[in-house]
């Protein structure tokens, strides 16, 4: 008795952990529409309570491609899934948020130490009905760069974006996010970074002009000497990235 007892409440606190808000913004992103799962879990359209606390049958449904939902491959990562499933389990416990995400993962793949990567512009869309003020964006771990192009006030149905870049600090998998948030509303909406830092490469010679960007100062520099690129790279005079951008002099 005491052993079965003991497994039922460790799955509970497995449904406990997931993310239901972060289940209810991926969901209302890829599944709400009408001509897949619908708004509201409960009606049970195509089957969606399947799901519930079940993130193998979306995978399935996926892998099998019912219904079309072969164009998911790839777009969810394993605590999507188990949140998603949380949500449709249990959807009154979810808060819904009040921006949505074009997307909610980003893999920029292998990215030189001491460069940045080209950059990913990502959507934000207000999803709540009303203006929203008190708009902010967390900013990534030092491996990653965020541009923001969005203010703190964002009016109804209107969307703005922000840019994000890989900027390696160490050779190896290296992931972080960013998180956005609206005062007044307790869901969060977040993107996942991830990149696999690479061995930096060497400057490129005389008469090659090389852009830097400083993600501390918010500036860009470029210079074409050789020597001046090697103690810039050295990061002797701050942390100056190269953007991949050269041109001869």
């Amino acid at each position: 008795m005491h052993k079965y007892l003991f497994l039922f409440l460790i799955g509970l606190g497995s449904a406990q952990a997931a993310d239901l808000n972060q289940g209810l913004a991926d969901y209302n992103l890829h599944c709400s529409n009408s001509a897949c799962h619908g708004s509201n879990v409960k009606s049970n359209i195509n089957g969606v309570q399947k799901a519930a606390n079940k993130s193998s049958e979306i995978t399935n449904a996926i892998n099998k491609d019912l219904g079309g939902m072969s164009i998911l491959k790839g777009v969810f990562t394993t605590t999507q899934l188990d949140n998603i499933a949380a949500y449709i389990a249990n959807p009154t416990g979810a808060v819904a948020a009040a921006v949505s995400l074009s997307s909610t993962s980003t893999a920029f793949g292998n990215a030189a130490v001491g460069s940045m990567s080209s950059g990913i512009a990502i959507t934000v869309n207000n999803v709540s009905g009303q203006s929203l003020t008190g708009l902010s964006l967390s900013k990534p771990s030092a491996d990653f760069v965020l541009m923001n192009g969005c203010k703190s006030t964002l009016a109804i149905g209107a969307s703005c974006f922000f840019n994000v870049y890989a900027a390696p600090r160490s050779v190896g998998a290296l992931s972080s996010s960013v998180v956005v948030t609206v005062t007044g509303n307790t869901a969060t909406t977040s993107l996942a970074l991830s990149t696999t830092g690479t061995a930096a490469s060497t400057s490129s010679g005389s008469n090659i002009v090389v852009e830097y960007y400083n993600p501390d100062l918010d500036n860009f520099f470029i210079t074409s000497g050789s020597d001046e690129q090697k103690m810039v790279e050295s990061g002797a005079v701050g942390r100056w990235l190269k953007t991949g951008s050269t041109f001869k002099a």
